[in-house]
């Protein structure tokens, strides 16, 4: 059989079974829902078809019935529907795994709101929905001893908890909102949370459309490659600098509404439910690591992948993952790589016994990274922006200097340093990293200028 004609059967054979699964989860909802959500950010391990296929979980679910909405509410607060809402859509506005929200307007103050409610057989079916995702987990385990993927079942177990109690949720929003309350120049909406209880949250009501809404961007004169720019940002912030990340940055969860601000319109960032803490030890490294290979550099490429992931025998496996290019596109002279970014999702496949070892024994916080890059490929192609990848590199590398250039400053002026010998490294270190942190945000500032009166300027030129 000719190549092309294998290669194309054998997708047909992945879209498939992909979609078989797709039906099993949607009908057993809840927990298997969240799991094929999990699945669609692998995209650095899954064939495309399978991903893309599970994409629809993010923000298509199956929904719960008004009755069972309100018989949750009475015997949540011994209130209805009707006693609690003056005004309540019996179509929600949006589904996913755990919940479903509500415009409704509160019958005491007459006020507006969005009703977050959860999906009561959730809480119902949870705790053995869990065990048996365990079970299947442990038993490819001992099936396929080469495909490892305990580290899925571990976070599962571990933040499902959390995200059935919807008063965590407030809690981090809360401190998304004061964390960001700094940063003015960021066109970042977090909508405020009124009141909430473990199964319900009642917050504001915010109006916007979906990232791959070109119509309605269009019509307000919204640039995709400067919402692209914005939300790179936003995230960058998050992990280099608040170390307090959101977890679910998939497009479900971003919104983009017109604005009288400077930029011209707001990124909405939903879903609270889940935020990762990142050690300030933990970023500076991965701030050290992402300069690395934007700088190219082999050897501290290397030497960073060993101080984060405990090797560094992977380390062109880590770039991979992270960056979903080439080792050859960093280094174009290693001649036994693959030659380009179109067969990266093949080559990836090749290496799945090897990046499934890699995820069993790197720390969780670099694997929920990697699903964090991962998912936001899949917002920067919902927006359909045409930006050059060197443009994120660039934003991310402002936001790498700054972190690695606070940290040098706590080490050389709020620590104790021995010896005139070590303080005076710790100044020059201090200097360097100062000067690198000036260097990238002054090359960010002029590059986003030329772009304001250029928009097609090629920064690779």
């Amino acid at each position: 059989m000719p190549e092309e004609e294998l290669a194309e059967l054998k997708s047909k054979i992945h879209i498939r079974n992909a979609i078989r699964l797709l039906e099993g989860m949607k009908f057993n909802g809840g927990i298997y829902i969240k799991l094929g959500q999990h699945l669609s950010a692998l995209g650095y391990i899954l064939p495309l078809e399978w991903t893309e296929t599970f994409r629809v979980l993010h923000d298509r679910c199956p929904s719960t019935s008004k009755d069972e909405v309100n018989d949750m509410l009475i015997k949540d607060f011994g209130k209805g529907i009707d006693e609690i809402f003056s005004e309540f859509d019996d179509e929600p506005i949006g589904v996913a795994s755990i919940a479903q929200v509500h415009r409704a307007r509160l019958r005491d103050s007459g006020q507006e709101v969005a009703v977050k409610l959860q999906h009561p057989k959730i809480s119902r079916y949870s705790s053995f929905d869990l065990k048996t995702t365990t079970a299947i987990v442990k038993l490819a385990k001992k099936l396929l001893p080469n495909f490892e993927f305990s580290w899925l079942a571990e976070e599962m177990n571990q933040n499902m908890p959390i995200e059935l109690n919807f008063k965590f949720e407030d809690e981090n929003a809360s401190r998304a909102r004061e964390n960001f309350a700094n940063s003015k120049q960021l066109a970042l909406k977090i909508p405020i949370v009124y009141w909430a209880n473990r199964r319900m949250i009642c917050m504001e009501f915010v109006t916007g459309a979906k990232l791959n809404d070109h119509v309605y961007m269009k019509k307000h004169g919204i640039d995709a490659n400067q919402v692209s720019r914005e939300i790179t940002k936003i995230f960058s912030e998050m992990i280099y600098l608040h170390g307090w990340v959101h977890c679910d940055a998939h497009p479900g969860n971003l919104m983009i509404r017109a604005s009288d601000n400077k930029e011209g319109f707001e990124v909405i960032l939903l879903d609270h439910g889940l935020y990762r803490h990142l050690s300030e030890d933990f970023r500076f490294l991965y701030a050290k690591l992402w300069l690395s290979i934007i700088e190219k550099n082999t050897e501290k490429i290397r030497e960073y992948s060993f101080l984060l992931g405990g090797t560094d025998a992977t380390y062109k496996l880590i770039t991979g993952i992270l960056t979903g290019n080439s080792w050859s596109s960093i280094q174009p002279s290693d001649a036994d790589q693959s030659t380009g970014k179109k067969d990266m999702s093949a080559r990836f496949i090749s290496l799945v016994p090897d990046i499934a070892h890699l995820l069993s024994q790197v720390p969780r916080e670099l694997i929920f990274l990697f699903k964090t890059q991962d998912l936001l490929k899949l917002v920067h192609q919902d927006l359909g922006a045409t930006q050059d990848q060197k443009v994120q590199y660039l934003i991310m590398a402002r936001y790498c200097s700054e972190v690695i250039y606070q940290s040098h400053f706590s080490r050389t002026f709020k620590s104790p340093v021995d010896g005139m010998i070590l303080f005076e490294k710790s100044i020059f270190s201090f200097m360097g990293a100062w000067l690198s942190y000036w260097g990238f945000r002054l090359q960010l500032k002029f590059y986003l200028f030329v772009l304001s009166i250029w928009p097609n300027f090629d920064l690779a030129k």
